[in-house]
């Protein structure tokens, strides 16, 4: 790919000092999505707030932040996070000003593929980030689109990864699970590049 497109046009996000230091618990998540990803799958209908974000904890358990905007093409979301920790709201505001505005670089494809796109604490997980490269790789395997795994368990299995993005699959928004949008956002960044470079 980088053969065929070979300037740096992927965009991916940059946490800030502030924003990683307004995210401090023992459990989280953290995505941004430059440009957004709309998708025909899920419908907001003026969803609730409760309805918009979603995981394994009780709402009064959790704060959250998004960035969904309803548009010709379905919702648009460019930006997901959760804490498991109530917040207040002095507190989220500042959180999502700051995630609202993180600073994009543009990359090549293959430093693109390689960098974080899900920021995440679980505990019982060794890692924090996954790149575009690991989440494709990783849900492809989990869910048998490549080759099935030997033990399918929530907390066992070889790879390092196998546990985060099935946790992963528990967050969702507007009704369907975050790496569903993360991983349509990595397409359409190929798609639209390839495209670029071919006029």
């Amino acid at each position: 790919m980088d053969a065929i497109v070979p300037a740096e046009v992927f965009d991916r996000y940059i946490r800030t000092g502030r924003l990683k230091s307004l995210i401090k618990s023992k459990e989280y998540v953290f995505t941004y999505l430059p440009g957004g990803l709309s998708t025909k799958a899920a419908v907001m209908n003026n969803s609730p707030d409760s309805n918009v974000v979603a995981c394994p904890l009780p709402a009064t358990e959790f704060s959250f932040g998004y960035s969904v905007v309803d548009e010709n093409e379905g919702p648009c979301c460019r930006e997901y996070w959760v804490t498991h920790k109530q917040m207040p709201q002095s507190e989220v505001t500042l959180l999502y000003e700051e995630s609202t505005h993180v600073p994009i670089r543009k990359t090549s494809f293959s430093e693109y593929l390689e960098s974080p796109i899900i920021y995440f604490r679980f505990p019982g997980s060794e890692m924090n980030t996954i790149s575009p490269r690991n989440l494709i790789h990783r849900t492809a395997n989990e869910y048998e689109a490549s080759h099935a795994t030997a033990e399918d368990t929530l907390w066992q299995g070889n790879d390092p990864y196998s546990f985060p993005v099935k946790r992963l699959m528990e967050y969702t928004c507007i009704g369907l699970p975050l790496p569903y949008f993360v991983l349509l956002h990595v397409a359409k960044q190929i798609i639209q590049n390839y495209e670029q470079a071919l006029v």
